[in-house]
């Protein structure tokens, strides 16, 4: 195997000679304000399941697959929470890309962000 360093310091790439399959490993950080709660595990399910890689993020030394509702949850991602992402197939570098932007993404609806989407008009019956 012979392994090509990327441009980012965090991101490691490996391909086999062959270039069928790659690894992608690279550091991720949640950037969502209430963390990976059930809405957004459930859409990074959905979004993992259109690669043919395996997908896995560890978190402080325990792996954890993305075809799994219950793993994300339990890997318990809170908002600025580190984690290595690990993408291994032959779409590995977009798959991996693709996770990174989610976890980075702010949420754009209050579906993902509940207590926003709640606040105002309670704060606007009090005052």
């Amino acid at each position: 195997m012979k392994t090509m360093t990327a441009s980012s310091d965090t991101d490691r790439v490996s391909t086999s000679i062959q270039g069928a399959a790659q690894c992608v490993v690279r550091e991720v950080v949640v950037l969502k304000p209430y963390g990976l709660h059930i809405q957004p595990a459930a859409a990074l399910v959905e979004l993992a399941g259109k690669f043919t890689s395996n997908l896995r993020l560890v978190v402080d030394g325990q792996s954890f697959g993305t075809a799994s509702i219950l793993d994300l949850l339990a890997a318990n991602l809170a908002f600025r929470k580190r984690a290595t992402l690990i993408a291994e197939g032959s779409d590995a570098g977009e798959a991996a890309e693709a996770v990174a932007r989610f976890l980075a993404q702010q949420p754009h609806n209050a579906a993902e962000s509940p207590a926003s989407s709640l606040a105002e008009p309670v704060l606007k019956r009090v005052a």
